[in-house]
This record gives structure tokens, C-alpha cells and sequence, in this order.
């Protein structure tokens, strides 16, 4: 079963929050990893708006 329009929204709600977190944290000279993070939040979101995308058509 597909994921509804709602969950998508709140996956990509979720991860741009969380990736902006993580990018302030880096941004503060507290480690690469958090670099990383957010990166990886960020393409979470992008997936996430794609398959929403793709829900709407």
C-alpha cells in the first residue's frame, strides 16, 4: 500500500526541520558529522517531495 499525501508532507516537515538543526549545529564549528547529517536529511526530504510528486499525478 502507497503512503498517503499526509504522510509524505510530515516526512518532509520532519527531515527539513531535523536538517536544519543539524546545519545550524555545523555551522557552529561543531563537527563535520553534523555536516553529514543534515545532508542526508535533506536528500530524505527530497525523496520524500518527489514521491509526493509523483503521488499527485
Amino acid at each position: 500500500m502507497a503512503a498517503s499525501k499526509e504522510t509524505y508532507e510530515k516526512v518532509i516537515e520532519h527531515n527539513m526541520q531535523k536538517g536544519d538543526k543539524e546545519w545550524a549545529k555545523a555551522k557552529n564549528g561543531e563537527g563535520g558529522k553534523h555536516y553529514h547529517n543534515a545532508k542526508k536529511s535533506y536528500n530524505t526530504a527530497e525523496k520524500a517531495r518527489k514521491a509526493l510528486d509523483e503521488l499527485d499525478k
